[in-house]
């Protein structure tokens, strides 16, 4: 909570003093909040005899009424979550003098449709748009060179994007969870793809990339299907596309990789159990049998199996025995 020493009085154009009800709380030359419930915001370019230059962190942070807001040309910077979870914004209209915006500045603005952006921006900052499910996304790349991590996680709207050859990096979960987005098109100018940028998307998501690209081996790493950028018949769409699980389905033993064959999910109280076993094994059996069917026949001889985990799917047991058979 502010403190209310710092609430200015809110003065007009012709200099007149405005009593009672303050919406723009500032220091100076930041708003600090905004305390308003109009639907429509025009921020002044001026408060209290100073130019708004700053809009602060969480300035309009979970604000239920706002729907559009103009922020004036004298704005330069935008500080991290000033518009956080602000469900009913729909349109932000942001000035040509933007040179600095922080993280998460919209993130949860989940009916968030149109925002413009400074020419003078190069970075989408970490989380700037994530979970804004409506966002128009193509238009905001424009001049762009880094797209922060979880830079548009969550815009499930976007059904294809081009990646303009000014980006050079795309951070970790960029795109991901983008859940209807089937084509992206990634020139060689990005040499930088974080981890999972366009995981959990579409099923039927292609991406489009230059061979031999960072993007190609990006696409090969995380099994994704790609053609190359020119390419457009189906039959040329490389990459699997699907999970491990899915591949194990549809492929031979011979062909799968080793490491995919049928291991049995990873159980911390399981191998602490299996751990215990082959403890007591090594301690009290000097004579290694000569086969797997004459050890467990000696096994079920000499030793009592520690006490089984509790609350075990037995699903998991048919599994493990198939992996060690």
């Amino acid at each position: 909570m502010l403190n209310p020493r710092y609430q200015p009085l809110f003065i007009n154009e012709n200099g007149e003093r405005l009593l009672g009800q303050v919406d723009f709380w500032t220091i100076k030359n930041t708003l600090l909040l905004y305390k308003g419930s109009e639907a429509d915001v025009v921020i002044p370019e001026k408060i209290n005899g100073y130019e708004i230059n700053i809009i602060g962190k969480n300035a309009f942070s979970m604000n239920k009424s706002v729907k559009t807001v103009t922020v004036p040309g004298g704005v330069h910077t935008i500080e991290p979550s000033a518009f956080y979870n602000c469900k009913n914004l729909l349109s932000v209209k942001l000035p040509e003098s933007l040179v600095e915006l922080g993280s998460g500045i919209f993130i949860y603005c989940t009916n968030l449709q149109e925002v413009n952006i400074s020419k003078n921006i190069t970075e989408i900052p970490a989380s700037m748009f994530r979970d804004c499910k409506n966002l128009d996304v193509q238009p905001l790349l424009e001049n762009i060179v880094v797209i922060g991590e979880y830079g548009f996680n969550g815009c499930e709207s976007i059904t294809q994007i081009i990646i303009p050859n000014t980006v050079n990096s795309i951070g970790e979960s960029a795109f991901g969870n983008c859940t209807n987005l089937k084509s992206v098109i990634l020139p060689s100018s990005v040499t930088v793809i974080g981890a999972n940028a366009f995981r959990n998307n579409s099923k039927e998501l292609v991406l489009q990339v230059e061979e031999n690209s960072v993007a190609e081996e990006y696409a090969k790493k995380y099994n994704l299907k790609y053609l190359y950028i020119g390419e457009t018949n189906p039959e040329d769409i490389k990459g699997w596309g699907g999970s491990w699980a899915e591949w194990n389905e549809q492929q031979t033993p011979a062909e799968k990789p080793k490491e995919q064959i049928n291991q049995p999910p990873v159980n911390d109280e399981l191998l602490d159990y299996y751990s215990s076993i082959w403890s007591s094994i090594a301690q009290s059996q000097t004579n290694q049998p000569s086969s797997d069917e004459d050890f467990w026949v000696e096994w079920d001889m000499w030793h009592s199996l520690p006490e089984e985990p509790k609350e075990q799917d037995n699903s998991w047991w048919y599994e493990y025995d198939a992996w060690w058979e």
